[in-house]
C-alpha cells in the first residue's frame, strides 16, 4: 500500500487509513518532554473499522446539530436536552471538547479535514497493476465485450486513464461508499449492464491483468 500521511493528532494507520486520535490537551502537551513519532501499525482491518466508526460518529454529530438548529425551537424541553446531551457525548468521544466542556473549533476543523481525506483520497494497493499493463487488459476486455465498451467515454480525461483511476476508487471501501453508496451496479437480462458500465469495464480490464475485485461494498443488483 501507498500510505496517506496525516500529521499532528492523527496517527498513521495501516491500509492507507489514518487513525483518528483525540488531540492532547494543553496540559498533556506541556508534560510531554519529547514528542514521540507514531509508528506504523501492522496491516489489519482495525484501522479501516476505526475510521468507519469515526465517520459514523462525525456524521451523527453533524446531523444532530442540524436537527437542533432546524427543529429544536419546536421540541419539548426534555427532547432538546436529550439531543444536546447526545451532542456532548459525541464531542467527548471524538476528543474535540475544550477545557470548559465546549466544542473546540480548531479540533473540529482538524477532524473535518481528516474525515474529508478519508472520503476523498483513494489509496492505490501496491499490487494494483501498472498503467501500461492495465492498457493491455483494457484492449483485451474491449475485444471480448465490445457492447460494454461501445461509446464509453472518460469524464474529463481519456477513457483508459479514467477507468484506471476508477479502479483505485473501487478498491477503497470508504471512498467508494462515499460516492456510490446509493448507486449500485445494475444488470438486466442476459447480464446486460444497465447502470455502472464504467465500473464494470474497469473491473473487467483489471481482471485481464489478473487483478480481481470481489469486494462486498461493490454491490450489484440483478433486475428481472
Amino acid at each position: 500500500m501507498e500510505y496517506l500521511y496525516c500529521e499532528s493528532s492523527f496517527g498513521r494507520g495501516s491500509e492507507g487509513f489514518a487513525e483518528w486520535k483525540a488531540p492532547k490537551t494543553e496540559d498533556q502537551a506541556e508534560s510531554d518532554e519529547v514528542e514521540q513519532e507514531v509508528e506504523f501499525e501492522s496491516i489489519t482491518e482495525e484501522p479501516k473499522l476505526e475510521a468507519k466508526e469515526t465517520i459514523k460518529k462525525y456524521d451523527k454529530l453533524m446531523q444532530l446539530w442540524a436537527d437542533i438548529i432546524e427543529k429544536g425551537p419546536s421540541w419539548e424541553p426534555g427532547i432538546l436536552d436529550m439531543k444536546r446531551k447526545a451532542v456532548g457525548t459525541l464531542l467527548h468521544t471524538l476528543g474535540i471538547l475544550d477545557k470548559k466542556g465546549k466544542c473546540d473549533i480548531d479540533k473540529l476543523l482538524e477532524l473535518s479535514g481528516y474525515i474529508t481525506s478519508l472520503k476523498e483520497t483513494p489509496i492505490k494497493d501496491k499490487y494494483y497493476p501498472k498503467f501500461d499493463k492495465f492498457q493491455k487488459g483494457y484492449e483485451e476486455a474491449k475485444e471480448e465485450n465490445g457492447v460494454l465498451f461501445d461509446d464509453l467515454k472518460g469524464r474529463g480525461e481519456d477513457i483508459q486513464t479514467y477507468l484506471y483511476g476508477l479502479g483505485i476508487v473501487m478498491d477503497n471501501e470508504i471512498v467508494y461508499e462515499s460516492i456510490f453508496e446509493n448507486d449500485p451496479i445494475r444488470k438486466g437480462k442476459f447480464d446486460k449492464v444497465e447502470n455502472g458500465r464504467h465500473r464494470v469495464a474497469s473491473m473487467e480490464s483489471l481482471g485481464k491483468c489478473g487483478y480481481f475485485m470481489s469486494h462486498p461494498w461493490i454491490k450489484t443488483v440483478y433486475e428481472k
